[in-house]
């Protein structure tokens, strides 16, 4: 089993996701959006019981972090992500970021990370396939607008 935030998804017999329920540590075996970590600070900001997490991050974010987390675990591809999670806020970013995404887990700070596929799925025109993004890579949580 592997832990996911605070948050337990129920699966029904056939595989659907169904209730979210706010549980102290969520235990997993499975995940329909692959997810990995980039490294041990942002599996731990991830991956630790809630009173943890509001120690470590503060208590928003550590309610919207599972928020994400929650609607990560849930969806099959990124394409599934703002349809779950519209407060998220998904976007893939540009510049130095270019090939990450992010998501919203305060006014201020956001979740960063990548498709695990390198280089990601592209369509035809060039801009990143969503529905083919089925891994995904957390990197970390920062507020990427403070210079």
């Amino acid at each position: 089993m592997q832990t996911f935030g605070s948050f337990q998804a129920v699966f029904n017999a056939n595989g659907g996701t169904g209730t979210l329920s706010e549980v102290g540590v969520h235990e997993m075996g499975v995940f329909n959006l692959g997810v990995s970590y980039a490294n041990p600070k942002i599996q731990k900001q991830c991956t630790a019981d809630i009173e943890e997490q509001k120690r470590i991050l503060g208590k928003e974010i550590a309610g919207e972090l599972n928020k994400r987390l929650s609607a990560i675990q849930a969806a099959d591809t990124l394409a599934d992500l703002p349809v779950l999670d519209q407060p998220g806020n998904y976007k893939e970013l540009t510049r130095d970021r270019k090939g990450q995404m992010s998501c919203r887990v305060s006014d201020a700070e956001r979740l960063i990370f990548r498709p695990a596929q390198q280089p990601p799925p592209t369509m035809k025109n060039g801009n990143m396939d969503w529905r083919q993004v089925t891994d995904v890579e957390l990197i970390k949580i920062v507020d990427y607008h403070k210079k």
